[in-house]
């Protein structure tokens, strides 16, 4: 900072043939000052957010709950990922062994995702992204009415969401298809005549 600030008084006097006005002088300084700052590192306008804080947080929001039934979502999808491979298996090995062996990911699944493994980086993540003061003010917000209201509703808020969006990607499918058509006719011609040809 003094350094920079040398510079700028050394380009603020630095021709003793040219006498600036006042009114220019005070805009070069001006200017240098900005410039300057610029120099300077830049600190956070408040503490980040202490442990004891986001842990209220936390549990004000349900987070915990809202992550449990989000990985018990992860872990039907999985559940119904691999009943659909299982469907393409030979019948040899459709068994109940490897019925053992598909419950058996999904509590691994469950145990290395379990929310004391996740809390710790939950509450880092928050004291990285969010200062104290906001912290307070969330908190202040969740305990009021409609605070309170919001976390209520959001489940079901987000469940409609999801409703939402998946019907409107049902209704883009026929569209889609026609594009991916398009694209696999022009990119892939040969394969496409071959496929179009009547099986003897």
């Amino acid at each position: 900072m003094a350094k920079t600030g040398q510079r700028w008084h050394f380009f603020l006097n630095c021709s003793p043939k040219r006498q600036e006005s006042p009114e220019m002088k005070s805009i070069l300084l001006a200017i240098s000052v900005l410039l300057a700052s610029h120099t300077l590192p830049v600190w956070a306008e408040d503490t980040p957010a202490s442990e004891a804080s986001v842990r209220e947080m936390l549990r004000i929001t349900q987070a915990e709950q809202r992550y449990q039934y989000s990985m018990v979502q992860v872990q039907i999808y999985v559940q119904r990922l691999l009943e659909e491979r299982m469907t393409t298996m030979p019948a040899k090995i459709n068994t109940e062994r490897l019925r053992a062996f598909q419950a058996n990911l999904a509590a691994t699944l469950l145990e290395e995702s379990s929310w004391d493994k996740m809390e710790q980086d939950y509450i880092h993540l928050y004291q990285h992204t969010f200062s104290q003061t906001e912290v307070d003010g969330m908190l202040t917000f969740y305990q009021s009415d409609a605070g309170r209201a919001f976390l209520a509703k959001t489940p079901q808020l987000t469940r409609k969401s999801m409703e939402m969006a998946m019907e409107r990607l049902k209704q883009a499918l026929p569209r889609m298809k026609v594009l991916i058509d398009a694209f696999m006719r022009e990119e892939f011609p040969e394969q496409q005549r071959r496929a179009s040809k009547p099986r003897r």
